[in-house]
């Protein structure tokens, strides 16, 4: 796997403020990444998925930085966030 440079990576990051949808590679396959709070770009990404809303039952993922970040977007009982600390940290 090749590290991105610190300049790729803020062409990257200037590409997803500006709306763009960014082929990521993973593991297995290649995925597609949005900023999620860009409605535009979310909204590309329905359209390449051939999706006309988020309400027909398919989920999006959402990618963060550690297990902290998880309160800010769904709430956690003190089971969840146990086993989200144990496996993720």
């Amino acid at each position: 796997m090749q590290l991105l440079s610190q300049k790729q990576i803020k062409s990257t990051k200037r590409l997803l403020d500006n709306g763009a949808v960014l082929a990521v590679p993973t593991e297995t396959v290649y995925g597609l990444a949005v900023k999620f709070d860009h409605a535009d770009a979310v909204a590309k990404l329905l359209s390449i998925k051939s999706r006309k809303t988020h309400d027909d039952n398919k989920v999006l993922t959402l990618m963060l930085a550690d297990v902290a970040e998880i309160g800010q977007y769904a709430q956690l009982n003190a089971i969840a966030t146990k086993i989200a600390t144990q496996h993720f940290c």
